[in-house]
């Protein structure tokens, strides 16, 4: 459910700031399924949420990659701009299968040094999961010490409706030899005697007591025929140690007992009281059961949205006088998959529909997702402002050939997509072998993971480098040119101002150009 529903969160991007529960709180760290029936006018504007990223290619590799069979390497490509086709040898994949299946059980990436063609080990990930071969756990390692060290993890799971209801990420500490929860959220269910969902309790991770808070419940309440008729969400307060209602809405089933209509309620905490804030109606169904809609009309009370701070208005009762607020329309392929999601708002000038905002989705035979693009309409047609592309190619017997990653940032003058990444797969070992395997790096970088000062050893000669830190979203965030280096005498670099994650060092000379990767914390 949250993969099909997330991306209509978009629409509190009309009306910034529409009914959020009115003392200040932490932002949400999951999307709740009918997150669409909850759009109302003082909800923070959320993040738009990719489902396909050159992040995820650059950090998992060909891990999350669907295929029919078991390639033997990979060689990884990365576009940094040192050549004139941009495209520069990074590292080479090798994967180990579980037995019997297409599922990769773990994966070593060795980095290469492009000149000497040395490679030496950097990384690896071990995967697990579920018995519908669905990803639950990814664990990472560094090489370290000659050895594989574990450094991070993170766990998922869904519901059977598909929204994510565990998310989980972890620390290695190296002092007890022990995973520890670093961040995450989770819910858990209660059920009513015909499998339905009663109460759902989420729950975030306090990495500061080491615990786990509740945050959020949902309740669930249903007619006679088994049909949900209403929805209650409630936050937790911790000072009070209690549970504050937020959120209410209630659905007028038809003759199938799926929605045709229904309200959105908000609760004034000043007046303690429900005030109606938001009218469902023409809705229009591909499959109820998984909340898939077609057609939805959404209509606003202005005395919700008249003035910043509504609430200290008086309720005006049941007589509203509802205003057109959106529309939202939705595609679906063969398999029941969303490809196109689009919101339109009323214009009040023109007095009409115009387009606000579309997303796009497409994928390939394996259900990779293959495409995305975030749209507005900028008055004079649609305008991707974000959207990664992943080209496959495959081979004679269908098996993956090559993918190629693009991706699309607005604001840059071309608007187009760039060749960010490439992954060459072999399914013979002889095709990838190189002269030898290096047992250590040319280029070395510790500590890792680096809080400020980065020390950098290079082991070639003596020479004059040019040293680039790139980010993982391909964007150059420091840069040194010629850079005096003495062979294996460590140079420090000051990454303080850094954000948190993880980093190419790439280091360009004479004698060859080598990659180190390194985690900032």
């Amino acid at each position: 459910m949250k993969r099909i529903l997330l991306i209509l969160v978009l629409s509190a991007f009309v009306f910034p700031g529409m009914g959020q529960q009115q003392m200040p709180k932490r932002a949400k760290k999951h999307t709740p399924a009918l997150s669409a029936f909850r759009t109302s006018a003082k909800e923070n504007t959320k993040e738009k949420e990719m489902e396909i990223s050159p992040i995820s290619f650059l950090e998992w590799g060909t891990l999350g990659i669907k295929n029919k069979a078991q390639a033997d390497s990979s060689l990884m490509y990365v576009n940094t701009g040192f050549k004139s086709d941009g495209m520069v040898l990074l590292a080479k994949e090798i994967p180990v299968y579980y037995d019997g299946t297409f599922n990769i059980k773990e994966l070593e990436r060795w980095y290469s040094d492009e000149a000497t063609k040395d490679y030496y080990p950097a990384e690896k990930q071990a995967a697990y999961y579920d018995d519908e071969d669905n990803l639950v756990r990814v664990e990472s390692y560094l090489w370290d010490a000659d050895q594989w060290m574990p450094y991070f993890a993170t766990e998922m799971a869904t519901d059977k409706a598909g929204e994510e209801v565990l998310y989980v990420e972890y620390v290695y500490n190296r002092d007890v030899s022990e995973w520890e929860v670093d961040y995450g959220y989770r819910a858990t269910d209660e059920m009513n005697e015909n499998d339905q969902l009663l109460l759902r309790i989420w729950e975030y991770y306090d990495s500061w007591t080491r615990s786990w808070i509740p945050e959020e419940r949902e309740e669930y309440f249903y007619n006679n025929d088994n049909a949900m008729i209403e929805v209650l969400f409630s936050w937790y307060d911790e000072m009070e140690d209690s549970w504050e209602p937020e959120t209410r809405m209630v659905f007028e089933p038809g003759e199938n007992n799926d929605w045709n209509s229904g309200y959105s309620w908000e609760w004034d905490w000043i007046e303690e009281q429900w005030i109606k804030s938001l009218k469902y109606f023409d809705i229009k169904w591909y499959n109820y059961d998984l909340l898939q809609f077609t057609d939805m009309t959404v209509l606003v009370n202005p005395e919700v949205i008249e003035e910043i701070d509504v609430f200290n208005k008086g309720y005006t009762g049941d007589e509203i006088d509802w205003l057109n607020f959106m529309r939202m329309s939705a595609t679906y392929n063969e398999e029941g998959r969303m490809i196109l999601i689009q919101q339109e708002i009323w214009d009040y000038e023109q007095e009409k529909w115009i387009g606000s905002y579309k997303t796009e989705w497409d994928y390939d035979a394996f259900r990779n997702l293959s495409y995305y693009a975030f749209s507005i309409d900028n008055g004079e047609g649609w305008e991707i402002i974000e959207g990664a592309s992943a080209k496959f190619e495959y081979n004679e017997d269908q098996s993956v050939k090559k993918i190629d990653v693009y991706i699309l940032e607005g604001g840059t003058w071309t608007n187009e997509f760039d060749h960010f990444l490439r992954f060459d797969l072999y399914y013979t070992e002889d095709v990838t072998a190189v002269p030898h395997i290096a047992g250590a790096a040319k280029l070395q970088v510790y500590p890792n993971p680096v809080n400020s000062g980065l020390q950098m050893v290079w082991d070639n000669s003596d020479d004059t480098l040019d040293v680039t830190i790139v980010s993982m979203d391909g964007k150059i965030v420091s840069q040194y040119n010629q850079y005096s280096v003495s062979a294996g005498i460590p140079v420090s670099f000051d990454v303080s101002h850094l954000q948190n994650g993880v980093y190419i060092l790439r280091c360009q000379g004479k004698t060859g150009t080598s990659v180190a990767r390194f985690v900032k914390k």
